[in-house]
């Protein structure tokens, strides 16, 4: 193999002596990397022998430099072509393998368990590559290329991971083990790949030519002396050449004519003068460029506002944040919470705040700290005294629950404050501010010529066009348009069609001053139905009588009432459990409800919902189930 090489290599330098025409080049490509595999491990990297890793493709970058030799006559009256290039290609790549390590058993139910241990490997390559073309008589040339490459990167990261449920973890504790990096052991330095070549040439000038090349190449050694772990490529890639050739002889300028005296040529006759211009009127008054019209308008803001439970969650045995697992509106609850709790103490300067936590062990309170000195970084922030904050410890002999989730609930801080019940905190759910035009705007245009010729004009508002073909037009900005979007700016243009005369045109630009004529808030409205919507109070898991109550909400129950109009109580419960049972827990939450608010009114009914308002896979969301909804009709 080194003899073959090292005689194209010989080839090619007896040939760089001849006439014949020779050129350097410049190819980045795309491969596509193939890797076959058959082997379970890296020599003294791991434990386990179960399964094999599979193969995978990878698409990576090649850069290549190098020459091109056309011969004069065919070498051996085959061959038309001879290329020798050094190239730099990555070739890292992800391998995988699965393990079934054994079954997870839980209370009366089981399941397998899985690992994955991801093999990346960063592989780069420098290889000096010989081309040979043949002579096919076709648009396109065939090749094929023998090429020596040099590995100047053979890294490799591994990790073990923990597939399945999260509550599965290694003997270490965690979802991660045996983790190794460094180099590949027994890397093969050297390589040798073969392959098959298409080019296809394409003159630019007398010295560029673009040449498009699709390659195929398959290494002959494995990457690894004692493991079955082989690669091939099928690279696309373009060569800039650029040739080297002798400059064409360039035939000697002849001498200039005598310059003979010009004369003065007639003078045309003047055309006649044309003028076109657009002129505008606004409620009667003549509108100039650059002139501000008054635009009022009207704004209205719906949002719902429920009174929430001070409860803060964290995700388990950590102190971060319980993330929202695709329902926003539990991270806004915990950043309104907080927002909340600070601003009660800012605006209250003599008051306290006692936080609960959890039930929890003692092996756990690392944790708990961690997490109440995560709030209280939070409140020092805003240069609170944190000698106004007191814990309470929930620390308890023996967790036990009747229910996986309520474990997970106990991964919260709970904020009292001065030792009031009264503790509910305001959370914005949702808001949005619409603003239209409050009146109708009118403006009169008019195209002023002198030609004979029809004329199309054009007004464009935000840069929307409107065509209209009269002379003269009205253009209308109604009620309904969403100023949200607008600039403040009305653009107006017109220019003619005529062809002698396409170059006339005029615009206006008239600045917009926008005026609030009236603001109006709708609160707790559900959009698209004639009804508001409450949370009256909250229950503590499996209990019946509120833990919480807003007392604002029952004054607007009666109210609603004595103005006859329809209210409906909804009392709700979380999912956990039977349901059955929680058909009669949620009745007697109702009942609670009714004595509260100690009316007969016939408008006043009671409905029963088996569709919870919130997440029940979430502990906040579970926590707002637990609650009593009001509905108001208008």
């Amino acid at each position: 193999m080194k003899l073959l090489i090292l005689s194209i290599f010989i080839l090619s330098f007896i040939n760089l002596n001849s006439k014949d025409k020779f050129s350097i080049y410049f190819s980045p490509s795309l491969n596509f990397n193939s890797h076959y595999t058959d082997f379970t491990n890296l020599e003294g990297i791991s434990n386990y022998n179960y399964s094999k890793y599979d193969g995978a493709s990878n698409l990576n970058p090649a850069f290549s430099f190098g020459f091109n030799n056309k011969f004069e006559n065919n070498l051996f009256g085959i061959f038309s072509e001879y290329s020798l290039e050094l190239s730099y290609s990555n070739n890292s790549v992800v391998l995988n393998r699965k393990e079934l390590l054994g079954n997870f058993i839980k209370e009366n139910e089981y399941y397998p368990i899985y690992s994955e241990v991801p093999l990346d490997a960063s592989l780069s390559f420098l290889s000096v590559n010989n081309f040979i073309w043949l002579d096919t008589k076709l648009p396109v040339d065939l090749g094929f290329n023998l090429n020596l490459a040099y590995s100047i990167g053979n890294d490799f990261t591994q990790v073990e991971n923990a597939l399945g449920k999260n509550e599965f973890t290694f003997e270490n504790g965690l979802r991660e083990r045996e983790q190794y990096s460094g180099e590949i052991p027994n890397y093969n330095k050297f390589n040798v790949n073969v392959g098959a070549n298409v080019k296809y040439d394409i003159e630019l000038t007398e010295k560029y030519t673009i040449s498009p090349i699709l390659s195929y190449n398959i290494a002959l050694l494995p990457l690894v002396s004692d493991l079955d772990w082989s690669f091939s490529s099928i690279s696309l890639g373009v060569r800039l050449n650029y040739n080297l050739i002798d400059a064409p002889i360039v035939a000697p300028i002849p001498p200039k004519d005598p310059i003979l005296p010009k004369l003065k040529e007639p003078e045309a006759p003047k055309e006649i003068e044309l003028f076109f211009y657009l002129s505008a009127e606004h409620k009667g008054k003549e509108i100039k460029d650059n002139d501000t019209v008054d635009f009022k308008f009207n704004s209205v803001r719906t949002q719902e506002k429920y009174s929430i439970l001070p409860i803060i969650y964290f995700e388990q045995n950590s102190d971060e944040l319980l993330h929202s697992a695709g329902n926003e509106l539990f991270e806004l609850a915990h950043n309104s919470l907080i927002e909340n709790i600070i601003n009660n103490l800012k605006s209250n300067p003599n008051s306290k705040v006692l936080i609960n936590t959890g039930k929890f062990i003692a092996k756990d309170k690392n944790i708990v700290e961690k997490r109440i000195n995560k709030i209280k970084s939070f409140i020092s922030k805003e240069n609170i005294d944190l000698s106004r904050v007191r814990i309470n410890y929930n620390e308890v002999e023996k967790l036990e629950f009747r229910y996986d989730e309520l474990k997970a609930e106990e991964d919260k801080l709970i904020f009292t404050f001065d030792n009031s019940n009264d503790n509910l905190l305001e959370f914005t759910y949702f808001e949005n501010n619409s603003l239209y035009l409050a009146d109708n705007y009118t403006f009169n245009f008019k195209v002023n010529y002198s030609l004979n010729d029809d004329v199309i004009s054009s007004v464009s508002y935000h840069y929307k066009n409107k065509l209209f073909q009269e002379r003269e037009f009205e253009y209308t900005l109604n009620k309904g348009l969403d100023i949200n979007t607008l600039n403040d700016e009305l653009l107006a243009t017109s220019s003619v069609t005529s062809i002698r005369t396409n170059t006339l045109n005029d615009r206006l630009l008239v600045n917009i001053n926008y005026i609030l004529k009236e603001e109006k808030v709708i609160s707790n409205k559900i959009e698209d139905e004639n009804k508001s919507r409450y949370i009256l109070g909250y229950f503590n898991f499996d209990d019946t009588k509120f833990n919480a109550l807003d007392n604002k909400i029952i004054a607007v129950i009666k109210s609603a009432l004595q103005s006859n109009k329809k209210v409906v109580i909804i009392p709700m419960t979380d999912n956990i459990g039977d349901i059955e049972y929680n058909k009669i827990l949620a009745k007697k939450r109702a009942e609670e409800a009714l004595k509260l608010i100690n009316s007969s009114n016939s408008n006043l009914s009671v409905r029963y919902d088996t569709n919870s308002f919130f997440d029940n896979d979430h502990p906040y969301g579970r926590t707002l189930n637990r609650s009593v909804i009001v509905e108001i009709f208008e």
